[in-house]
């Protein structure tokens, strides 16, 4: 009877470590960039909430929620849905979608509010070459409803097509188990007269239940303006200096699962 007391006494702490490191079991998860998201999904009955998204894993492959970032900054309610399955045990896949359509238009003429209604839909492969280095492959569709003021991913096509195909890659380095970098390289707009180069570069920290992402990326125009000055010429369109502009886009969040 002593001894059984006495093992119990000495193997007390290793229950209640196991029951701490269930407890605290990994949720976070990295999410990706607004155009190159990843295939990753928290478990199942996983609330996220941040500035990037607001949902909840229904199971382990499907998360259902709303852009925070797009309902607070650019006056865009939206939803987003999000289905991702593992395919072997490298790699993974998604479907992502997100409808939006701004509210609040009054202000658009000041530049301080959005005009836009659109349907966007993400076919996303993930491969895992090692044990750092992780590439997500992504091809986008984007149809425009109404594009009176749109988002800054929606470049000027210099053509009559209301939709956009993109094709991007996102490379994602894990440098030790919390921090990590990824690179951003693609191509926005295969359809424009004059497609864009899309690039971006992201660090995030993660813990067990919350993420931080800092980063920025950039659209420019592959080549030339004469397609673009031949478009702009017959449609009428007068000012040409967004055609070799260079526009950025935030790839900032801050989320925490539970």
């Amino acid at each position: 009877m002593i001894r059984n007391k006495l093992l119990i006494f000495l193997f007390l702490p290793v229950f209640f470590s196991i029951d701490k490191a269930i407890a605290e079991e990994q949720k976070a998860v990295f999410f990706g960039h607004l155009l190159t998201p990843t295939t990753y999904v928290p478990r199942k009955k996983t609330f996220t909430a941040g500035s990037h998204i607001l949902g909840y894993s229904l199971n382990d492959s499907l998360l259902v929620g709303t852009s925070s970032f797009l309902a607070l900054f650019y006056n865009s309610p939206n939803l987003f849905l999000k289905y991702g399955r593992k395919y072997n045990e490298e790699s993974r896949w998604a479907i992502q979608f997100d409808y939006l359509k701004s509210s609040n238009t009054d202000l658009v003429e000041s530049g301080s509010k959005y005009e836009m209604e659109a349907l966007m839909l993400w076919g996303i492969w993930s491969k895992d070459v090692n044990k750092i280095y992780s590439i997500h492959y992504s091809l986008s569709y984007m149809y425009f409803i109404n594009e009176g003021q749109p988002h800054s991913l929606r470049r000027e096509p210099f053509n009559d097509q209301p939709f956009q195909f993109s094709l991007t890659t996102l490379h994602e380095v894990k440098i030790t188990e919390r921090y990590g970098i990824a690179g951003e390289v693609g191509i926005l707009g295969l359809n424009y007269s004059l497609p864009n180069l899309h690039a971006g570069l992201s660090f995030r920290y993660i813990r067990k239940r919350f993420s931080i992402q800092a980063g920025i990326s950039v659209d420019r125009h592959l080549w030339g303006t004469s397609k673009a000055r031949d478009y702009a010429s017959k449609n009428q369109i007068l000012d040409l200096s967004h055609t070799t502009s260079v526009l950025t886009h935030p790839e900032m969040s801050f989320q925490y699962f539970f």
